[in-house]
């Protein structure tokens, strides 16, 4: 599977899209790695749900709303949706995808397997 499209085929994307594709690629994203995205529900959590799935990943989304929204984020793709406590408790992650910033760093940074790789988008949070 590729890591990487031609421009043509990601050109219609809204800008939710491509950040999460751009981060997916910067994290050298590889089929079968196991993904957590923090922020699962927002914009670019959305999507970068769906797009490491077409990447081969297995994912776990996060969320806060994770009772509320679960079988709607396994619907994109998700393979497990979890709480920020138990995504903590969790970890061993390849690759963590945080578009939410400064507010999850903590979070993010625990989930990390040895070796593992963080992306963000910048810090949209304090």
């Amino acid at each position: 599977m590729r890591t990487s499209a031609p421009f043509e085929d990601v050109v219609g994307l809204p800008v939710g899209g491509l950040t999460a594709y751009n981060m997916l690629r910067r994290a050298g994203l590889s089929p079968g790695e196991r993904v957590a995205v923090v922020g699962a529900t927002g914009n670019v959590g959305v999507f970068a749900v769906q797009l490491a799935k077409l990447f081969g990943a297995y994912i776990v989304a996060v969320t806060r709303r994770a009772d509320k929204f679960a079988s709607v984020l396994k619907g994109l793709g998700a393979d497990e949706v979890l709480t920020p406590h138990e995504a903590s408790r969790a970890g061993g992650f390849d690759v963590v995808v945080d578009p939410v910033g400064a507010g999850t760093w903590e979070l993010s940074f625990s989930m990390l397997a040895r070796g593992g790789r963080y992306v963000t988008a910048g810090a949209l949070t304090e």
